[in-house]
């Protein structure tokens, strides 16, 4: 498959998932916002840990947490 058609397939399925969403959040209209947001952060936090793990990559991201400046940039 070329770099073309690889861009092209995730483009079509951003945009699916983008589409499904919507859905998914309605399906969650009776749980508090707050919680929903908690949890996201959360599990995010976690799939990231996860992945900087899973790559190999927990120096760089210890080093990156000691400059502030990158920091900053992170945190926005």
């Amino acid at each position: 498959m070329t770099e073309q058609r690889k861009g092209l397939l995730q483009g079509v399925l951003a945009y699916g998932l983008w589409g499904v969403i919507a859905a998914y959040w309605k399906l969650l209209d009776h749980v508090d916002p707050v919680e929903l947001v908690a949890h996201r952060a959360v599990w995010g936090m976690l799939a990231f840990l996860a992945l900087v793990l899973a790559t190999g990559q927990l120096g760089v991201f210890r080093v990156a947490l000691a400059t502030p400046r990158t920091l900053g940039v992170m945190a926005i």
